[in-house]
């Protein structure tokens, strides 16, 4: 099987001499990423059309060596049909990259033209037809072949934010692909990733540290949609649990690093499509990598997930789970290195430990408003409310009521530290306050719920007899003016 490495170095080849014409040329025009010293941060503008010498280069290695008689010839010839079919599809991906580069794309332009571009590639027959050999049902084939061939899209298109990340990064994935490729005995797969493999090299002689050329997302967003398909073929060709998860698992930094991304913008109440300056490459720059050192941290990420993704495709069954396991382990000590203040709140919150306390809070909340129903004298709701207080994890609790002050230490044998105090406002002039302590545990959530529990059950029942309505609906805008005071000591 030696078409693939002719085909590889052809496209090596004109690789490197295509993009310092394309380069050139496009300068002349005046086709340049300008810097922002925001988020561009590249010292001088450069051009940004990258997908053109890489698609050139491919294209013309993969038709010479098609119209060529000598060995290999054959091999590509048989998948010049297909490729002519997939050609639209890549022509489309191309073309918003290169319109978003040219005048700028909304979010949702963007969207519907890959949407568009993934329809065509599975009108030529790329899509997802079957998963660890079980057939899918047409409905949710296609869906999945589009949410997938979008996603790996974006994913180069995301992570291209430092010089040859994005290009060495597909590098690295389309050399796992046509390792795999030649394993499953699929010329086609082997090919594709072949042409794609070589052109990249070529262009990371521009594209590497200090970059005179730039993907732009003509290239980044191509390069990804090609290799969305590279791996569909993948897994679809293979039998096993093992290589329907190989292909996310090569394409798992650039996934990851999408992921991420959108799960910290929800996570702050953000638009997913507003770009920031937080992704893993950013990350790392912050902890004092230099540029070329993070390319080279990821590269070598990727070549892990490369390594891994071959392994699960080899391995038996009882072993795949355990390879994907060590895998995800090794990756949530990389993210945890990274420092996501998102990801650690997002921990606390909906951790195991926090939903049982949350659970038992609320549980105790809602055996005080049923204590307080129940209370008919105010020492029975004077003693409703210390128990919830202490059960709840409150230092201290004491009650104005009826002329007297009702005061209890619920934490220890005696008076400790109290961090804040909250005093809820009843009815004529009574209230309850609580305190918490330096070193006890309320949950959170709880507070606002219970000041308003205690005011909407107490306040009513310690109103005088005597007092005329008119009188208790004057004073109702004052009490809830004055809410729920908190004092800090």
């Amino acid at each position: 099987m030696n078409a693939p490495p002719l085909l590889g170095l052809g496209a090596f080849g004109f690789a490197l001499v295509l993009t310092p014409i394309v380069r050139d040329l496009v300068g002349t025009w005046g086709w340049f990423d300008q810097p922002d010293h925001r988020r561009k941060l590249h010292r001088r503008p450069v051009p940004r059309v990258g997908g053109v010498p890489i698609l050139l280069a491919g294209g013309i290695a993969f038709a010479l060596l098609a119209l060529s008689a000598g060995a290999g010839g054959g091999a590509v010839a048989r998948a010049l049909p297909y490729a002519w079919k997939l050609a639209p599809a890549v022509l489309a991906m191309f073309l918003v990259g290169l319109v978003d580069d040219r005048v700028g794309l909304q979010p949702w332009q963007k969207l519907a033209g890959q949407f568009v571009a993934g329809s065509l590639a599975c009108w030529a027959g790329v899509s997802f037809t079957r998963v660890a050999g079980y057939a899918l049902p047409s409905w949710f084939a296609i869906p999945l072949t589009l949410l997938w061939m979008a996603a790996c899209a974006n994913a180069f298109n995301l992570i291209d934010g430092i010089d040859g990340l994005a290009a060495g990064v597909a590098f690295i994935v389309s050399l796992t692909v046509l390792v795999a490729g030649v394993m499953l005995h699929h010329s086609g797969l082997a090919l594709a990733a072949a042409a794609l493999a070589g052109a990249l090299l070529g262009f990371l002689r521009f594209n590497f540290s200090s970059a005179s050329i730039f993907l732009g997302d003509c290239g980044s967003l191509t390069i990804g949609f090609l290799l969305g398909c590279c791996t569909i073929v993948w897994s679809d060709e293979g039998a096993t649990p093992g290589a329907a998860l190989a292909p996310l698992l090569a394409l798992s930094v650039p996934l990851l690093d999408t992921a991420l991304a959108v799960i910290r913008r929800v996570l702050r109440c953000r638009p997913v499509f507003r770009p920031d300056r937080d992704h893993i490459h950013h990350r790392l720059l912050a902890q004092g990598l230099s540029p070329r050192r993070v390319v080279l941290v990821l590269w070598a990420a990727s070549a892990l997930a490369a390594v891994f993704s071959l392994m699960v495709c080899l391995a038996s069954s009882p072993w795949v789970a355990a390879t994907v396991a060590l895998y995800c382990l090794l990756a949530s000590v990389g993210v945890k290195r990274l420092g996501y203040v998102e990801l650690r709140a997002a921990r606390r919150v909906v951790g195991p430990a926090r939903l049982l306390r949350a659970a038992s809070a609320e549980i105790r909340l809602g055996s005080l408003e049923e204590a307080l129903a129940r209370a008919a004298t105010t020492d029975q709701r004077w003693e409703a409310i210390r128990c919830a207080c202490r059960d709840l994890g409150f230092a201290r609790a004491s009650m104005r009521a009826e002329g007297a002050v009702r005061d209890a230490w619920l934490q220890g044998s005696g008076p400790c530290a109290v961090s804040w105090t909250m005093r809820v406002p009843l009815a004529a002039g009574d209230w309850v306050n609580i305190g918490e302590g330096f070193h006890s545990s309320v949950e959170p959530s709880i507070i606002a719920p219970l000041a308003a529990l205690l005011h909407r059950m107490m306040g009513p029942k310690l109103a005088p007899p005597s007092r005329e309505p008119a009188a208790a609906e004057a004073e109702a805008p004052r009490i809830a003016a004055v809410g729920v005071p908190i004092a800090l000591r």
